[in-house]
């Protein structure tokens, strides 16, 4: 018995060992932070309900330590609903432990928003900015490994 006792809590002292802080963002907090010359920005938006953003999840953890060592920064930007911060999303976090930072984004009004991101995003789900000051690429669509290292490696060449 307490041979149990001891593995349980060592299990859940594991569990909640790792945990990451989700930060709230308006779009022009985001901006300010990724429009920035000296490092190349992959921000990422996503949802817990929305099943392409999930399974393209892994490309950026890939993509995470890909650039360890470069001015690469890769940002997964939660758009999840009010209600479902922070519950639902640090439980997600805490299940998938994902590598690259998360926030979530705590604009609701999309005529707003969006602009302020990037004028050809329609607001579909999953998209993916990558942005180094004046250099801007906007994917609306899922996207693989080698969609963003094309267009990363030469950015950092």
């Amino acid at each position: 018995m307490r041979q149990l006792l001891f593995l349980i809590v060592l299990l859940s002292g594991s569990l909640t060992s790792w945990s990451q802080k989700i930060t709230l963002y308006t779009s022009g907090e985001l901006m300010s932070r990724v429009e920035q010359e000296d490092t190349l920005y992959i921000v990422n938006f996503w949802a817990t309900w929305c099943v392409p953003c999930v399974k393209e999840l892994p490309v950026f953890d890939t993509l995470q330590g890909r650039y360890r060592e470069k001015p690469v920064k890769v940002i997964l930007v939660s758009l999840d609903f009010k209600d479902d911060y922070e519950d639902k999303i640090t439980k997600f976090v805490a299940r998938r432990k994902p590598q690259p930072e998360i926030v979530w984004f705590s604009e609701t009004n999309a005529n707003v928003f969006i602009p302020r991101i990037d004028d050809r995003w329609s607001g579909a789900i999953p998209a993916t900015l990558i942005i180094r000051g004046e250099q801007k690429e906007f994917l609306e669509q899922t996207i693989s490994v080698t969609d963003i290292t094309d267009i990363a490696d030469r950015w950092l060449q």
